[in-house]
């Protein structure tokens, strides 16, 4: 499959994402006067090559469709196309609920799919998949499961219309595989994606497809923590505050803002050019005991995750507060690129989590979607929880204080919208 077919899958998987999460869909709703483009338009295609230097990581064995993650883990193919990273030597499916081996298929060490051959799977049974690094070792099962008779009937259907279509248009088949591909992402099914793009397999398709998987865990890692709003029996959200104040004057003087956080650029026209909206952040811990605080910035646009404490967290006493960059003025943007291409909206979340216990909260830290999908796949990890990175956020410091067994979190979060008007009114 080109790589055009490849970014059209890829931008619909986002679209998806952005439409059918909850968390990030409200995020994404706009000011009546305020433009923004369809976040798929702006994702550039994964460069060509293969998954760079090194090959799977540490020789290790990572199934990438289907696999445990959301949306890959049901199918709709009765056949569906095995595919994994890593040398394996036989792979083995098996009836999830009876055990009973249904298939089994040698592999060379270079192989990395291949299209299960036995007999058609069942709508709403659950399977296993084993892949063997040698016949005696397992390096990794994954259990998945075909969809109901009815969601099945129904995607056949649409399937069949779709294939209509494209011979009434004398669609090129390189369109049909990328169309096809396009609408398992809509309906969330990521493995049966890959396995209609992988019909047209190229060098590519292993490297498109750990670009797919890679994004999709990228996005789930932000929504995870856009969604996190912890409490326990002495900490509730309304206890850690995150309040916002004008950029102008200085940090003594200047006046509280009151949401809804709108920010907008104003045109200087004796430089000819707009000014970035400048306002001032503070955090006040109003809880009854002392807390460590982390201020993180989640670009909505980009499902970038930046933490913006200079040392990471800062140990707040009850009643304390503090003001970010201390106390000069912050800046919002509408980036130079995404404005030259439409945008004019652009927002950010800014979320405060504290702990009793310090923690290191640049693990979280992610780049820009667009600047991880336009390297080279990278070699895939585990997805791991939240929950489970806040707990390597604690062990992180674990060296320098005593581990506390069971720490407190509390979370809490505002939004920031930045405008950048197309025109000069007025």
């Amino acid at each position: 499959m080109k790589q055009q077919s490849w970014s059209v899958v890829i931008g619909s998987a986002i679209a998806v994402l952005a439409s059918t999460n909850p968390t990030y869909a409200a995020l994404l709703q706009t000011s009546p006067e305020a433009e923004i483009t369809n976040i798929a338009l702006r994702i550039p295609p994964p460069p060509p090559g293969g998954s760079g230097p090194g090959g799977s990581r540490s020789g290790d064995v990572v199934a990438i469709a289907p696999a445990e993650r959301e949306g890959m883990n049901q199918i709709w193919h009765e056949r569906p196309l095995l595919i994994w990273e890593g040398a394996i030597a036989q792979v083995q499916i098996r009836d999830a609920t009876t055990g009973d081996l249904l298939w089994s298929q040698s592999v060379s060490k270079d192989d990395r799919c291949v299209a299960y051959a036995g007999e058609p799977l069942q709508a709403g049974r659950s399977y296993e998949w084993e892949l063997y690094k040698q016949p005696d070792l397992i390096a990794e099962d994954i259990i998945f499961r075909v969809l109901d008779a009815v969601e099945r009937d129904r995607i056949s259907a649409d399937l069949s219309e779709l294939e209509a279509v494209s011979k009434t248009k004398n669609t090129a088949a390189e369109e049909i595989i990328a169309d096809r591909s396009a609408y398992f992402a809509k309906q969330r099914l990521w493995a049966d994606a890959l396995t209609a793009a992988f019909v047209a397999k190229n060098e590519d398709s292993l490297s498109n497809a750990k670009k797919l998987v890679e994004m999709l865990d990228y996005i789930t890692r932000w929504t995870s923590l856009a969604e996190f709003n912890a409490e326990s029996h002495r900490l509730r959200p309304k206890d850690i505050h995150i309040q916002l104040f004008s950029g102008a004057g200085d940090n003594r003087s200047t006046a509280q803002i009151k949401e809804p956080y709108e920010f907008k650029y104003q045109y200087d026209s004796a430089a000819q050019e707009w000014e970035e909206p400048a306002f001032r952040v503070k955090l006040i811990n109003n809880s009854p005991i002392p807390l460590f605080f982390a201020l993180f910035d989640l670009a909505v646009e980009s499902f970038a995750i930046d933490s913006l404490l200079e040392t990471g967290t800062v140990r707040l006493a009850p009643g304390q507060e503090m003001w970010l960059n201390d106390g000069d003025p912050v800046y919002g943007i509408v980036p130079d690129e995404l404005w030259e291409r439409g945008v004019t909206l652009c927002k950010d979340v800014y979320k405060v989590i504290a702990c009793t216990t310090d923690f290191e909260p640049t693990l979280l830290n992610q780049q820009e979607l667009e600047e991880t999908l336009a390297k080279p796949a990278s070699d895939l990890c585990e997805l791991v929880s939240l929950r489970h990175r806040m707990t390597q956020m604690i062990d992180r410091k674990a060296s320098h204080q005593p581990r506390e067994e069971n720490p407190e979190w509390v979370a809490n979060q505002t939004t920031l919208t930045f405008v950048r008007p197309r025109t000069i009114s007025g």
